[in-house]
């Protein structure tokens, strides 16, 4: 500042680009922050992140039952077996 305390052209120019420069850098660190909470509440939700996974398997399941109904197959006769050999046990 010069004697009479008024800034000069050239530091009332540096101020705005210094004012530009936080704004900027305000605006940068909001959108980090948003991005950051945004992550950790879709890390939170357990009950959609259970919902794609079961989501997610269904599919597996049913598109490997399509290419290879053989496994479906074996799967039912495994429960079935299962099944039965529960049944007997507690039978006796």
């Amino acid at each position: 500042m010069t004697a009479t305390d008024k800034p000069t052209a050239a530091e009332k120019a540096a101020d705005k680009r210094d004012r530009a420069a936080i704004k900027a850098d305000i605006q940068r660190q909001r959108a980090e922050l948003a991005s950051t909470v945004s992550a950790l509440s879709e890390r939170l939700d357990v009950k959609t992140r259970a919902t794609r996974r079961m989501s997610a398997i269904a599919d597996d399941v049913k598109a490997t039952t399509k290419q290879r109904p053989e496994v479906l197959a074996g799967a039912i006769a495994a429960l079935l077996a299962v099944l039965v050999i529960v049944r007997k046990l507690r039978r006796r």
